[in-house]
């Protein structure tokens, strides 16, 4: 509701969908252990992901302009070319799905590192965040 420009119904199938190709690109075991697939190294999950959901789209009877957006949206969640997109966003929803997308990786690269580091220091330079060293505080405080 905050941002009026976003089609939500888009928003939130993005959301979704933008990862699917996942599915064909990795292949796990039954001792979890996840390795890329022969079309996962040859293509990646962006552009397998459009395939499917091109796929399923016409077995829907999904309108073209409908999966235009959503398969751009799938096409640019990395967010430019240097991190594997294959088209940058060029969408509020594509937008708003790689801002999502990148607060969620990022959250992760933070919660790995403070399992690694003991309380009161920093950790190693995590290279993705241009060397940051990130601090873990004495004690979670309550304001």
């Amino acid at each position: 509701d905050t941002y009026g420009v976003l089609n939500r119904d888009m928003l939130l199938a993005g959301v979704l969908l933008h990862d699917i190709g996942k599915l064909i690109e990795l292949s796990t075991d039954e001792m979890g252990i996840t390795e890329y697939t022969k079309d996962g190294y040859l293509f990646g999950h962006a552009f397998l992901g459009i395939e499917m959901v091109k796929k399923y789209a016409e077995k829907l009877g999904t309108s073209e302009e409908k999966v235009r957006c959503l398969t751009h949206i799938i096409a640019s969640h990395h967010g430019s070319r240097e991190f594997g997109a294959i088209s940058v966003p060029a969408t509020a929803e594509a937008y708003a799905v790689h801002c999502i997308d990148l607060i969620d990786s990022r959250m992760y690269i933070y919660e790995e590192a403070l399992n690694k580091t003991d309380e009161d220091s920093f950790s190693d330079p995590i290279h993705v965040l241009e060397g940051t060293r990130i601090y873990k505080p004495a004690a979670k405080e309550t304001f």
